[in-house]
């Protein structure tokens, strides 16, 4: 009888513990978000999933789920390590980037924020680093490049011109496959 109920309880942690990797693993809910003239829906994941202060891990998940693009793990400044660097500079005006055909959805936005603790911090390669924060390229809506991201524990869709004055948009990134990827329709 003990073997019966052992085996019991062992099946239904198992059971338990799949139902709690699936509530880890999907977004918790999704933000309905028209971009380009398409609906998208923005994950917004668990804490467990996106533990706050990782707006680069949203940003690669995200990627992955709406654009099905795949990122490098790792902190907002370390992902110039592995992608493409499509734009980079001390001010990006990323409406004239995205009227030019420079940037398309899915793309990374590397963002330096006055403000941040890490923004004298030195990267993987002993460089200062020039990104402190990370927000994905939706798309475009009337006219104004739309970026999702995670700040803190937070997740939200702000339109470039809104960004706050104390960042700063100094890189964007597509990944290393952006070649064989990009003519796909997303």
């Amino acid at each position: 009888m003990n073997i019966v109920n052992t085996a019991t309880s062992g099946l239904s942690f198992l059971l338990d513990a799949t139902r709690l990797f699936h509530l880890v693993d999907a977004p918790k809910k999704r933000i309905p978000q028209i971009a380009n003239g398409k609906l998208l829906e923005i994950p917004v994941y668990s804490i467990f999933r996106v533990p706050p202060l990782n707006c680069a891990r949203y940003t690669r998940l995200a990627a992955r789920d709406i654009f099905h693009l795949d990122y490098p793990a790792g902190a907002a400044w370390e992902k110039k390590y592995g992608t493409i660097t499509v734009a980079s500079g001390g001010d990006l005006n990323l409406n004239e980037l995205a009227r030019s055909n420079t940037i398309h959805p899915g793309m990374l936005v590397g963002l330096f924020n006055d403000d941040s603790h890490y923004r004298n911090s030195l990267d993987s390669h002993g460089q200062k680093v020039d990104v402190t924060h990370s927000a994905l390229y939706l798309g475009m809506d009337e006219g104004d490049a739309l970026l999702a991201n995670q700040f803190v524990a937070k997740t939200f869709v702000f339109p470039f011109s809104k960004m706050s004055s104390n960042l700063h948009a100094r890189q964007v990134l597509a990944p290393l496959n952006w070649e064989t990827v990009k003519n796909f329709s997303i």
